[in-house]
């Protein structure tokens, strides 16, 4: 069985300089080298302030590049990844980080920081049961709940 890591490391590779995102200016086009580079980088943070596959991080971002490479960078390296909305009541944002267990909020600091660093390709070896992705309900009936997604039922769903 694929799994979802594996899905985007082949697309990098067979891409590297095609074009894998275009936002609403020139300025925001990039290729897929480039969006693994930024990965990268995100990654070599990620590791600097402790975290290691399986470790849990929050992405707290827009809807913009920023975003899909946060959101790619807990995909390839391992990360549990909890994705949140800046328009979610801070109350809501706060629950799900905690329960959660979130080690790191991935922000526009975190972004501006990371941006600088020096990238860190070291992929681990991951398995399709390995845990991707926290979804949150939106706690209409009570307190938001998590629901963990792994890679291999990521992979199919693509």
């Amino acid at each position: 069985m694929a799994i979802i890591s594996e899905l985007i490391k082949k697309a990098i590779t067979e891409n590297k300089d095609k074009l894998a995102f275009k936002g609403n200016s020139d300025a925001e086009k990039m290729t897929y080298g480039e969006f693994d580079e930024k990965c990268a980088k995100i990654n070599a943070l990620l590791i600097s302030k402790g975290m290691k596959k399986g470790d849990c991080m929050a992405v707290l971002l827009g809807r913009n590049a920023d975003y899909l490479i946060a959101q790619t960078t807990g995909l390839l390296y391992g990360y549990k990844i909890v994705l949140l909305d800046q328009h979610y009541p801070q109350e809501r944002i706060d629950y799900s980080i905690k329960d959660a267990g979130v080690k790191v909020v991935i922000d526009e600091a975190f972004i501006e920081e990371a941006y600088k660093c020096q990238p860190d390709y070291n992929v681990p070896q991951l398995t399709e049961d390995d845990s991707t992705i926290a979804t949150y309900t939106s706690g209409s009936t009570g307190k938001p709940k998590g629901v963990l997604h792994d890679q291999g039922s990521l992979a199919e769903s693509v």
